[in-house]
Parts: C-alpha cells; structure tokens; sequence
C-alpha cells in the first residue's frame, strides 16, 4: 500500500478522533497547516492528533476520521 504524500503548501484538514479506553474521550478540530516539505497524509494525522490529544491519549487506540486536501488558491 503506498501512502497518500501531499506537496509543500497550504492544506485544509478535519480531524475527529474517539478514545474508547480512554473513558468515552473525543477530541476534533480543523485548519489550515502549511506543510514545507513533502509528508504523507498519516504524518500530518499523526502530529496533528498529538496536538489536538496531548501526548498521553494520542499513544491509545483510537477511531479516527482525517481529510487533508490543497488549500484552493493556495492564500499565503
């Protein structure tokens, strides 16, 4: 399986995650990141989901739903 790899620029994601061993804990959020470097869809997840959990739930199991797509017009 090749991993999805998105392009240096600005990207809009959505990010929902359910912590079901963790008491029941959601957490969500969206944005904008700018990526200076080519990263694959799940290493933005993934700093993404440490940033939005914390370090301490974001090492658990979780049901996650992640989007990223290019920002249109790419607005710097």
């Amino acid at each position: 399986m090749n991993a999805r790899m998105f392009g240096p620029g600005l990207h809009d994601w959505t990010l929902s995650a359910d912590f079901e061993h963790a008491e029941n804990v959601s957490v969500a959020g969206h944005g904008r990141i700018e990526l200076t470097e080519p990263q694959s869809a799940l290493a933005v997840c993934a700093r993404l989901l440490v940033e939005l959990a914390g370090p301490d739930l974001s090492g658990l199991d979780a049901n996650v739903r992640f989007t990223i797509k290019p920002t249109r017009g790419d607005h710097r």
